[in-house]
């Protein structure tokens, strides 16, 4: 395995693991009261949106030439970031 394949079998694995606390996080908020269900539900349409190009960004990795890697990885990089921004201040996550 490259140094790249192992580079985006690692950056799966944490968006796996995120989407599976947002889960967890979504059950908890199905039982919250009225004000902390509405800003859970605000935060996780922000969550879902940067998770699908998180998983778009991965698949361009996955094909991605040497030109475009660097690029590619620092967006990637970014929007993990903001993931781990936004799970952070809806509750316990990994990441």
């Amino acid at each position: 395995m490259s140094h790249d394949d192992v580079y985006v079998t690692k950056m799966q694995k944490k968006l796996d693991e995120w989407l599976a606390a947002f889960a967890v996080l979504q059950t908890s908020a199905a039982t919250a009261g009225s004000d902390a269900k509405a800003a859970f539900e605000k935060r996780a349409e922000g969550l879902a949106s940067k998770a699908e190009i998180a998983k778009a960004k991965i698949a361009e990795l996955r094909v991605a030439g040497a030109a475009e890697w660097e690029g590619l990885k620092r967006e990637v990089g970014k929007i993990y970031g903001e993931l781990r921004t936004t799970t952070d201040r809806m509750g316990p996550a990994k990441g």
